[in-house]
């Protein structure tokens, strides 16, 4: 029998390696396929992320060109296949945010009464918050006003401390007021309230709530109309925030229900006033008009306690060109955050400050997710291939969740960029003790 040329491959070669191709491609492309509706946010910067997945490219290259040279027989075809439905299972969970489990609206109180966050490591992935970065210092970052709202105190109390605020906006020169607060029934000082937000010169808005129909399960506006006459609801936005499983608000539905979803929120309609005097709709944000938000650069928020009223109304010039936030101040109003406990104006403020500044959490691509554990767990594969020790393969292991940890921290810190980890690092380890047991078989004799 001739011998076969130097660096032509036998037919049986190539058929394996169309076989192993096919069988990685259908979850692949399940995957892909069942994540269109969050590939399709991302994609108007499709190149932004791939700064993320060339290291693990070139790891996955690397481990390849390694196994070939030590002149390792093919891959079993049954190891190919049970990777590829392992790796699919965790691309999936990756993808459609498994581990959020889901996002409810926030009521009022501040209480979402999940009681989950014990199940669900939600919190755990917070630490990306400490490397996250921070907003500009803009000068149009809104000014946080703190009132007291003491036990008992009557509607004409509280309208006359909103007048006093708006009077102080106007005296000082400010560009707006916002009310992070719902008026609802009436006051006598009604009329003295509308005539000062009449002659205040510029917008005063406020905020409306969502009640839950406990037969239908479906939130619907409330007040449901106008709140006073000189408060339209073009004026008005939704107070709504998402909380997850551990009752921490990390996100902020732009826009709610009604016709198209067009109920905005109120952190919208005061960053449409800074951004175009609140006409037409051409502030940029999310492309899935969830908003996570950050934290502005350290004190470029000024927020004005309750005891500083006194002093503010002395000098009320400090608000010039500034637009103002009004809320709570007390303890009813405060929210867990990835920020601390922070008053419910404070929160709408840094929603403000993103969205003026463009400067949120983005999620990558669904195939991004995916592709870090099927890397992960490919080069694993590929080492234990190798025939290296177990001490060696558990450090490798380690290596590979190290790796991408640190993508995950990096892609944070340049991009604020989200990249889940714990599907990833999971798969690797659990796979690690299945690669101990069956490495003799993960490749079969030439």
């Amino acid at each position: 029998m001739p011998a076969r040329k130097k660096g032509i491959r036998s037919p049986r070669y190539w058929v394996e390696k169309f076989i192993e191709a096919a069988v990685l491609s259908v979850p692949l492309a399940f995957v892909a396929k069942a994540t269109d509706p969050l590939k399709a946010r991302f994609f108007d910067e499709p190149w932004s992320v791939l700064w993320i997945a060339l290291p693990l490219g070139g790891a996955a290259w690397l481990s390849w060109r390694l196994l070939r040279r030590s002149r390792a027989a093919t891959l079993n075809w049954r190891v190919v296949a049970f990777l590829a439905i392992y790796c699919s299972v965790f691309a999936v969970a990756s993808a459609s945010d498994l581990l959020v489990w889901r996002r409810m609206p926030l009521a009022y109180d501040g209480q979402t009464g999940s009681g989950r966050g014990w199940i669900l490591p939600v919190t755990f992935g917070d630490w990306r918050y400490w490397v996250a970065p921070h907003g500009s210092s803009r000068p149009d970052t809104p000014v946080v006003v703190l009132l007291d709202h003491p036990q008992g105190a009557t509607s004409e109390w509280l309208r006359w401390q909103d007048r006093r605020i708006v009077e102080m906006a106007r005296k000082g020169g400010a560009l707006g007021v916002a009310f992070d607060v719902t008026f609802t029934g009436s006051a006598e000082i009604d009329a003295l309230f509308c005539e000062s937000v009449s002659d205040a010169g510029f917008p005063v808005l406020s905020a409306y709530e969502f009640t839950k129909d406990e037969v239908l399960g479906l939130y619907a506006r409330s007040p449901a109309t106008q709140q006073l006459p000189c408060l339209p609801l073009t004026n008005q936005g939704h107070a709504m925030a998402l909380a997850e499983a551990d009752e921490r608000v990390r996100s902020i539905p732009l826009f709610w229900g009604g016709v198209r979803g067009r109920q905005a929120a109120l952190s919208v309609r005061v960053a449409q006033c800074i951004h175009s005097q609140c006409a037409g709709n051409d502030l940029p944000v999310p492309n899935d008009r969830l908003l996570r938000y950050l934290s502005p650069v350290a004190d470029a928020l000024t927020v004005i306690e309750p005891d500083k009223l006194d002093a503010l109304e002395r000098n009320p010039s400090v608000l010039r060109d500034r637009f103002l936030l009004v809320g709570e101040g007390s303890g009813t109003d405060v929210f867990n955050t990835p920020f601390g406990r922070l008053p419910g104006a404070v929160v709408h403020a840094y929603a403000v400050d993103s969205l003026l500044a463009l400067h949120y959490v983005t999620r990558p691509p669904a195939w991004l997710s995916a592709f870090v554990v099927f890397a992960s767990c490919y080069i694993l594969t590929l080492l234990a291939a190798l025939k290296i020790s177990a001490r060696q393969l558990v450090l490798a292991a380690a290596g590979i969740a190290t790796a991408v940890v640190a993508l995950a921290a990096a892609a944070m810190y340049f991009s604020a960029v989200w990249l889940d980890v714990i599907y990833a690092v999971a798969a690797t380890w659990l796979l690690l003790p299945l690669l101990l047991g069956v490495r003799r078989r993960l490749y079969e004799a030439a």
